[in-house]
């Protein structure tokens, strides 16, 4: 799935679970974590060289950090950087596993090719796939990501707060006032 659609649904669920911000911050980033494996490609594309950019991502992406390996090594820090370290550690395992999910339910190439996950690597090389994949520009994806955002405004308006506290908090409150004065009751 997109990695807006990551972004979204791991927040809703950090803030759910979360006791404090930083918490939200650090489960929020565990479900993004995973497409951190498109970064080789991100810094090829700073040379100027497009084909090595798109094979270096078909190399490489669901692969680096795709993996049940990347899982553990991100718990492991979460262990370090937390109050509350077996229980947040848990939730960012889970999150984590959720991203996962979602890209073997919809993350299919518009030519139907099923973009499968090395879920055992650097141990295994043995694809884990679903064949019932739907493209990622499908309309469930859309829908999805549609939803979520709606549910994240919805969210901030009754909360008082959204994701772009993680960045600002000034921002965050002119966010949200804006968004409470367009949606009175």
């Amino acid at each position: 799935m997109h990695l807006a659609t990551h972004f979204f649904v791991s927040w809703l669920l950090a803030d759910v679970v979360a006791e404090n911000d930083r918490e939200r911050c650090i489960l929020t980033f565990s479900g993004i974590l995973p497409d951190i494996d498109i970064l080789p490609a991100t810094l090829m594309g700073f040379s100027g060289r497009s084909q090595t950019i798109i094979d270096v991502y078909q190399k490489y992406h669901h692969v680096l950090a795709h993996n049940f390996t990347a899982a553990l090594i991100l718990s492991a820090a979460v262990l370090l950087l937390t109050r509350r370290k077996y229980k947040t550690a848990l939730w960012a395992f889970i999150i984590f596993h959720l991203h996962l999910l979602f890209d073997l339910l919809g993350s299919a190439g518009p030519d139907g090719s099923i973009w499968a996950i090395n879920y055992l690597y650097p141990f295994s090389q043995t694809p884990l796939e679903f064949n019932g994949q739907w493209a990622l520009n499908a309309w469930p994806n859309i829908i999805i990501t549609l939803a979520l955002m709606a549910f994240t405004i919805y969210q901030a308006k009754r909360k008082g707060y959204s994701p772009i506290s993680m960045i600002s908090k000034k921002a965050d409150r002119i966010f949200v006032e804006t968004i409470s004065n367009r949606f009175k009751r």
